[in-house]
């Protein structure tokens, strides 16, 4: 997941947020742990870098 961001900034708030504080809320670390593969693109909370955000609103096409 490292090589994608390209700010070291945003990659500060993820690893104080996930990996210094409390890494058993890092759904990579649990992955990780039950054996299973884990995509390049898949953040700490769960969501994948590059999904579009999902929320409701006026999504008309």
């Amino acid at each position: 997941m490292f090589p994608l961001f390209k700010m070291e900034s945003l990659l500060k708030v993820w690893k104080v947020n996930y990996c210094e504080a409390d890494y058993n809320k890092c759904v990579r670390y649990q992955k990780n742990t039950c054996g299973e593969d884990i995509p390049k693109n898949l953040l700490p909370n769960g969501r994948m870098l590059g999904e579009p955000l999902s929320g409701g609103g006026n999504n008309k096409k």
